[in-house]
């Protein structure tokens, strides 16, 4: 199994779909992690996940948090390339978020729907969900 197959089937749990056609996905990062969510039919669905850990890339390092971001898009091509999603909102921090833009391969830059400088990693599981309900409104 691949990385992007191990981040896709990284243990979490498995929620149902929502019946809407349009697949968007919100893409969240951190300074050390990443996680992509869907809309699900009850509550937003976290379905993948990463941290600059798991990659072998130390806190700290600008370098290595522009390796992060880089790693990053590319996750996120490979599930455009296969047509997980056909939009994304991406969530960062403000001082992230056009750095991640610009790491974004063209493709999948080209599906970003909105950006939302925003810092998710301190809102427990409860709050982030009801932001991410707010946001995936549609």
């Amino acid at each position: 199994m691949n990385f992007f197959d191990q981040m896709m089937h990284s243990g979490q749990p498995t929620c149902t779909t929502h019946p809407s056609s349009l697949r968007v996905w919100v893409a969240t990062l951190d300074h050390s992690h990443a996680r992509a969510f869907r809309r699900g039919a009850e509550h937003p669905c976290e379905i993948a996940q990463f941290s600059r850990h798991s990659l072998g890339l130390p806190d700290g390092l600008s370098g290595e948090e522009k390796i992060f971001m880089r790693f990053f898009g590319l996750w996120l091509d490979e599930a455009h390339r296969e047509h997980l999603y056909d939009r994304l909102i991406l969530i960062a921090p403000a001082g992230l978020i056009s750095s991640l833009r610009l790491a974004l391969p063209p493709g999948v830059a080209d599906c970003v729907i909105a950006e939302i400088g925003r810092d998710f990693s301190t809102l427990n599981k409860a709050e982030r969900n009801r932001q991410l309900e707010e946001i995936m409104w549609f």
